[in-house]
């Protein structure tokens, strides 16, 4: 059996945790990280996902991702693509654009980022089935609570010289909006 290395942010660290759940209780809302904290409330809460959810039962919406994927593959020209999955749930979604990515010839490297282990780990074993292993580093965070997603993900990756927080940078603000621009224009 191998084994996973995961990062895990100091907003997932027990403390953390105690105190968002005693916050939950006070104000009697519940945070949605507790809606899939343990590996059976993630196995539910993906099974829910994949009976209900518009990407796996509306062609057209699938359709829209798969659009949209290729308006990504398209208008990013590096040969090396970082991936960060935010909210990264099982990972499929991601997946297919990793697949994407790798077969137009680039090296992909990704992020599977969640406020739930169990979900990082089903979005990595995801990933790796068109990814190798070793090009993945998940990620546990409240992505509610914190505040500099890039200076994160460059310390959970250790990647030769690829400026992983210049590249995150980077797809947040130019490539996003190319990409976006590309796939509404070829509707």
């Amino acid at each position: 059996m191998n084994s996973i290395n995961i990062t895990i942010h100091p907003s997932q660290f027990p403390d953390q945790v105690r105190g968002d759940l005693a916050e939950s209780l006070r104000s009697r809302r519940v945070n949605h990280k507790f809606h899939y904290d343990s590996y059976k409330q993630t196995q539910k809460w993906l099974a829910l996902h994949d009976a209900y959810s518009p990407s796996r039962k509306d062609a057209d919406c699938a359709a829209a991702y798969d659009k949209s994927f290729a308006a990504v593959v398209s208008v990013i020209k590096n040969r090396r693509v970082y991936l960060v999955g935010l909210g990264c749930g099982g990972g499929q979604k991601d997946t297919r654009l990793l697949k994407l990515l790798r077969d137009s010839g680039r090296e992909v490297f990704y992020t599977p980022c969640d406020v739930s282990s169990a979900m990082v780990l089903v979005a990595h074993r995801t990933a790796t089935q068109v990814i190798p292993a070793e090009n993945c580093f998940p990620l546990v965070c409240d992505l509610a609570t914190t505040e500099n997603l890039a200076d994160i993900v460059g310390q959970s990756v250790r990647l030769p010289p690829f400026g992983v927080r210049g590249h995150v940078r980077a797809l947040e603000h130019r490539d996003m909006s190319r990409c976006l621009k590309a796939a509404t224009c070829r509707r």
